[in-house]
């Protein structure tokens, strides 16, 4: 009697196990949370500055991403001097107003204008053409990729500004690391004269073999040095500012050491409000 009375408790436990107990649980899972975004991922001012000293595509990269994130049009002061055609030209001065989207810049010429005093390009207005005013006063249409615009710039007006100048340079130095010839030192961080003496990082690259630049981005022929020996690029200096993260500045020299170009972005304040006009024709004459 004793022993029925302790296989009792194993029966119920067999009973209990023959029951079913409801829908079966389906198995866990670990859901992932939300993707970070381009602006989320940015590295910190001390990132950045290891990537100056060690990684300059990542930095350059950095620089874009940063731009994409905050940056929607300036206004500045635009210094440049550069050889076009085997010659160099005189010094510049322009008052520049940009817009990143839609695309439009206008250039006003404070000192060293050549055969315009003021330009003005929006893409997707005015036929497409870039609008020139004369010192009589005279505004007349050209294309943008023509040969007037070729013979007045080394580059065209639709690759302007900030961003698209970080992204010529890195292009090319990308395409210069992936052919084994991409030579670059980190200069530290200095103020830039040019630059009315704003923090940036100095980097600068020895171009070996010598290369030249295309008028525009869209262009894919690699020109040859020796077609083209008066614009052989030989070394290049960038100037990342240490704050914003902008590539405020290029010095840009033949391998004798001899100037080809020279650009410096100014006293730039960041999205500003235009007015309704500040892309329109009518800003040239103003």
């Amino acid at each position: 009697m004793p022993y029925r009375l302790l296989l009792i408790p194993f029966a119920i436990a067999l009973c209990l196990a023959a029951v079913p107990l409801g829908p079966p649980r389906p198995p866990r899972t670990v859901t992932a949370g939300p993707a970070l975004t381009e602006c989320e991922k940015l590295p910190t001012a001390a990132q950045f500055a290891e990537l100056a000293r060690t990684d300059p595509l990542a930095m350059l990269n950095a620089s874009m991403s940063r731009y994409r994130c905050e940056v929607r049009g300036y206004t500045c002061v635009m210094h440049k001097q550069e050889r076009v055609g085997g010659s160099l030209g005189k010094p510049e001065i322009i008052d520049v107003a940009f817009r990143d989207d839609p695309f439009a810049v206008v250039m006003k010429w404070k000192q060293g204008a050549g055969l315009a005093n003021a330009t003005l390009y929006a893409k997707g207005e005015n036929k497409g053409q870039l609008l020139a005013k004369s010192f009589i006063g005279l505004v007349t249409p050209s294309d943008p990729g023509g040969t007037l615009a070729r013979r007045s710039s080394r580059f065209s007006i639709t690759d302007f500004g900030i961003y698209r100048g970080t992204l010529r340079t890195y292009a090319i130095w990308k395409r210069a690391r992936d052919n084994g010839t991409l030579k670059t030192e980190y200069l530290g961080t200095k103020p830039v004269p040019e630059l009315n003496g704003r923090i940036c990082h100095w980097i600068r690259r020895t171009v070996d073999p010598p290369e030249v630049d295309n008028f525009s981005l869209d262009e894919t022929e690699i020109r040859s040095p020796e077609r083209y020996p008066k614009d052989a690029i030989g070394q290049v200096t960038i100037f990342i500012d240490v704050e914003t993260w902008l590539h405020l500045g290029s010095d840009i020299r033949h391998p004798d050491g001899s100037l080809i170009a020279s650009y410096y972005f100014r006293d730039v304040e960041l999205n500003p409000k235009f007015d309704r006009e500040q892309f329109l024709p009518v800003t040239l004459k103003k």
